[in-house]
């Protein structure tokens, strides 16, 4: 009950931390796009590899449905691969209860991901860290 929070009256939270969170990370595509799936894949494989337990949602909805989905289920942290992912291969890390966003390297997102869940880092050392990322939810 007290992990339960509200943002407003339609959306709701569950804040679990990342450490006992049945899934530490989903990952996400802004739009469904084939040459997004190869960033899926690679990021799948490599959480895979490191028994970080994820969740892929690659439904047709927009990208603050899935938000919003995802953080009903309590995931801690969201990754979104984007058009900008094609052009520096960096990613989006969203944090479920500030819902910040940072920029960070594909080659790097598993490692903090790994680090966050164990809580070996927290959320401000990551968003010290990385840039800020901003950008309208649809």
């Amino acid at each position: 009950e007290q992990n339960f929070k509200m943002r407003t009256k339609e959306r709701t939270y569950i804040s679990l931390p990342p450490k006992i969170a049945p899934y530490k990370c989903s990952i996400l595509t802004v739009v469904m796009n084939k040459e997004f799936e190869d960033y899926v894949e690679k990021i799948r494989a490599s959480f895979k590899k490191f028994g970080i337990s994820h969740k892929v949602d690659s439904t047709g909805q927009s990208i603050g449905k899935r938000y919003a989905r995802t953080d009903e289920l309590g995931i801690p942290f969201g990754i979104t691969i984007d058009h900008q992912t094609l052009e520096d291969n960096t990613v989006t890390l969203r944090e479920i209860n500030t819902t910040d966003q940072v920029r960070i390297p594909v080659s790097e997102v598993t490692e903090v991901i790994n680090a966050l869940s164990d809580a070996v880092i927290i959320w401000k050392d990551v968003a010290t860290k990385y840039p800020k990322f901003e950008a309208n939810q649809e």
